[in-house]
């Protein structure tokens, strides 16, 4: 259904709108003492003032191609620092986990041959052993419980 008269209206519309966001924009403090915004006051507020609002300069028309194409440029810089940031990250991450894994699984094996055995040694720098006594050996084989713990948790 065409209605040229609702065609009519636009344009005067847009004039309406343009001239309202032209308008200023006012402060004004209630007697609550709570601040407000507005494009106009009311009509018993007294210590309203209108607030100034700083337009940005427009770049000419030269200038503002390379600009955009500078920040284009810096934004793509940017990302690929971050990506690179991050592909980094990753990869130290991986290294930490698999030396963490390879920690856990060595702990583990030997708290069971710990367990395992009747007797524990140390090596003797001469080729021998000493044996370690039953509280040495239980000593040995809690703090080897604390190395999973420390390298196995998640």
């Amino acid at each position: 259904m065409y209605r040229p008269h609702v065609l009519k209206l636009i344009p005067l519309l847009l004039v309406l709108l343009a001239t309202s966001a032209s308008a200023g924009i006012y402060r004004w403090v209630d007697e609550n003492g709570q601040v407000h915004f507005g494009t106009r006051p009311p009509a018993d507020a007294s210590n309203s003032s209108e607030v100034k609002i700083r337009k940005q300069q427009q770049s000419t028309t030269e200038e503002a191609p390379v600009n955009r194409a500078e920040q284009r440029s810096r934004y793509l810089e940017q990302r690929q620092r971050e990506k690179a940031e991050r592909k980094e990250k990753k990869a130290k991450e991986l290294k930490r986990k698999k030396q963490r894994d390879q920690a856990c699984a060595y702990s583990k094996d030997k708290l069971k041959e710990y367990l395992r055995s009747r007797r524990l040694y140390e090596p003797k720098s001469d080729g021998k052993r000493r044996w370690l006594s039953d509280e040495e050996k239980e000593k040995a084989i809690a703090e080897m419980r604390q190395e999973v713990k420390r390298w196995c948790k998640k």
